[in-house]
C-alpha cells in the first residue's frame, strides 16, 4: 500500500451529506472535514448519523515516513446493532443499542503489517438486547439444551453487555465482559488474535436466584462454563465440564444437589406399575429378612 501519493498536494475540504449508501449500509447526515498537508491527511467526522446512532471521530494517516502511521479515535451511541449488522455483514444474531469508544494506531506497508502492529483500546456497551442462536440459561441449568433442540428459544435477552479491551501488536485482550439478564449473569474473558482471525475466549453463566438478580446483585448456582475457539468463520463452542468442578466452592452441596436430583429422576421413572411392584418386591424382601412369611 503506497500513500506516497498524499506528498502530492495539499488541500482543505468539506463535506456534507444527507444521506448515502455505502453497499447496503444506509448512512445519514455527516459532515467531514478533510485537510492534507505535506503527506499528513487529517479526517474529523464531526457528525454521522447511523441506524439512529450518532458519531464523531478523527482518522489520521501520517505518510511523511516510510512506513504510514495510521490513527483514529472514534466514538459511537445509540446504534441500532441488528439492522446495521445485518446490513454491513449479513449478521442478525445480535439485538440491542450499541455505544463504542475506540482509540487505536499502526504503522505498515500492507494490510498484513498494518493489522499485526495494531495497538490501542477500547469499550463496548450494548443495552436491552439479545443474542440469538443460543440458550446461556438453558445451558447453565442443563448443558445438551443448550445446543440441541430442547424445545427452548435458543435466545439469551440482556439488559446490558458490556466490556473493555485492550490491543497489543494485533492480539485483543478483554478481562472484564459482562452481561445482565434477569435469571442469569455472564462474566467473559479471552483473547481475539486478529491477523490469523481466531480467538479463544471462556464464557462463565451462573443462574440467579430470581429475577431480582438483574442488575448485579449476587447469583447462585452451578456455574457450566462456555469456550469459545476456533475461526472467526467457523467458531466453535462447548461446555467446559472441567471448569465446573473447579467452580464448586462446596463439593458437598453439590454432591447433595446431584443426589436430590437422582431421587426426582428415579420418581419420575418409578411411576405407575414399575413403582408399586417394586415396592411390592422390597416390602417382601425386608419380611424375609424379618422371619416373617409374608
Amino acid at each position: 500500500m503506497d500513500f506516497s501519493g498524499l506528498k502530492l498536494a495539499n488541500l482543505d475540504f468539506r463535506l456534507s451529506v444527507g444521506e448515502f449508501l455505502v453497499q447496503k449500509m444506509k448512512i445519514g447526515k455527516t459532515s467531514l472535514l478533510a485537510q492534507l498537508n505535506d503527506g499528513l491527511l487529517t479526517l474529523n467526522l464531526s457528525e454521522l448519523a447511523l441506524y439512529d446512532g450518532k458519531g464523531k471521530g478523527t482518522v489520521s494517516v501520517d505518510a511523511r515516513r516510510e512506513q504510514a502511521r495510521i490513527t483514529k479515535v472514534f466514538s459511537l451511541t445509540g446504534l441500532q446493532l441488528q439492522p446495521f449488522l445485518t446490513d454491513a455483514a449479513d449478521f442478525d444474531k445480535l439485538e440491542g443499542t450499541g455505544n463504542f469508544e475506540l482509540d487505536i494506531s499502526t504503522t505498515g506497508i500492507s494490510q498484513k503489517t498494518f493489522v499485526g502492529a495494531l495497538n490501542g483500546n477500547g469499550s463496548i456497551l450494548f443495552s436491552d438486547g439479545a443474542i440469538n442462536g443460543i440458550n446461556l440459561a438453558a445451558m447453565a441449568r442443563n448443558v445438551t439444551s443448550a445446543f440441541t433442540g430442547s424445545g427452548e428459544v435458543q435466545k439469551t435477552d440482556f439488559a446490558e453487555l458490556s466490556g473493555t479491551y485492550t490491543i497489543k501488536n494485533g492480539l485483543l485482550e478483554n478481562k472484564d465482559l459482562k452481561l445482565l439478564n434477569p435469571f442469569i449473569q455472564v462474566s467473559g474473558s479471552g483473547q481475539v488474535n486478529i491477523p490469523p482471525k481466531t480467538q479463544n475466549y471462556r464464557l462463565e453463566p451462573k443462574l440467579t436466584a430470581s429475577a431480582q438478580g438483574q442488575g448485579g446483585s449476587e447469583a447462585a448456582g452451578i456455574v457450566v462454563p462456555l469456550k469459545i475457539t476456533g475461526t472467526w468463520n467457523d467458531p466453535k463452542f462447548a461446555p467446559d465440564l472441567a471448569g465446573v468442578i473447579s467452580n464448586v466452592a462446596d463439593p458437598n452441596a453439590l454432591k447433595e444437589k446431584i443426589e436430590e436430583a437422582g431421587k426426582e429422576k428415579l420418581q419420575e421413572n418409578l411411576k405407575g406399575g414399575l413403582k408399586e411392584g417394586l415396592e411390592g418386591g422390597l416390602k417382601g424382601l425386608g419380611g424375609m429378612l424379618g422371619g416373617k412369611k409374608n
